[in-house]
């Protein structure tokens, strides 16, 4: 969904806002796909200052949920205020995204 408003109450005075909203189901793929072990890979861990042995799990994940995003945009634009053409322009603007679900690109994979 997409809502839109441009406004200009005055020759001098432009106001626009705009909120948009969308839903992105997993998918099969991500939910029910087999689950793999990948081959032990030596990582070093911070928190005890040791390198450890990860086994990285690929697969999908029946528990995952759509993704919702939300964007809210508005801005307020003034002008010409003087006679060499000065604007005067605000925008403030706000991304939102939950329950994202995101996946490593073939070179970042473990290896199998």
């Amino acid at each position: 969904m997409d809502l839109d408003l441009n406004w200009t109450p005055i020759e001098a005075l432009r106001l626009n806002a705009g909120y948009a909203t969308a839903n992105a189901a997993p998918t099969t793929d991500q939910l029910y796909a087999p689950l793999v072990y990948g081959d032990p890979v030596s990582v070093f861990d911070l928190v005890t200052g040791q390198a450890v042995q990860v086994i990285p799990l690929l697969g999908g994940n029946p528990d995952l949920r759509a993704q919702r995003s939300d964007r809210l945009s508005a801005s307020v634009s003034a002008g010409p205020l003087t006679k060499t053409g000065l604007f005067l322009n605000l925008s403030y603007g706000r991304n939102e995204t939950q329950d994202g679900v995101g996946q490593l690109t073939e070179s970042e994979a473990p290896p199998s």
